[in-house]
């Protein structure tokens, strides 16, 4: 069945676009009239999108923090050995109170603990979605 050239191995018998086969019923590649179009590799007559979704303002540092997460993660780690049984906010609130960096936002703080739970095996469990307790029975 093979003639040698390989040619036509893969072509679809009834497609338009085969090698060698007319141009007649292919699409044309001229762009329609009125419309913003591209013709090209791409394929023919594609629209320009337009956009689509507003853009939306967001508020966020335009500055680096500078934080020493080693430092954090130690104070962090001094107030839950200090009471195995709290809750994140009192964690924080008690490391905020003897906080001498002023970068610190409550992020730092969340990633400081779950590495502190990766490291420790502290057991988190949520008491709704405002706040959360922290236990060294992990």
């Amino acid at each position: 069945d093979d003639d040698g050239d390989g040619a036509d191995r893969f072509a679809i018998p009834d497609d338009p676009a085969t090698p060698g086969r007319p141009l007649a019923g292919r699409p044309s590649a001229l762009p329609t009239p009125g419309r913003h179009s591209f013709s090209g590799a791409d394929g023919p007559d594609l629209l320009a999108c337009g956009r689509v979704v507003d853009k939306v303002q967001i508020a966020y540092a335009t500055r680096a923090k500078k934080v020493d997460v080693r430092k954090l993660k130690a104070q962090m780690w001094k107030q839950v050995e200090a009471t195995p049984e709290s809750d994140f906010a009192q964690v924080v609130s008690r490391v905020a109170g003897e906080q001498r960096q002023k970068d610190v936002t409550m992020p730092f703080y969340f990633i400081c603990l779950l590495h502190l739970c990766n490291e420790k095996t502290l057991k988190l469990e949520a008491d709704g979605l405002t706040n959360f307790a922290v236990s060294t029975a992990g």
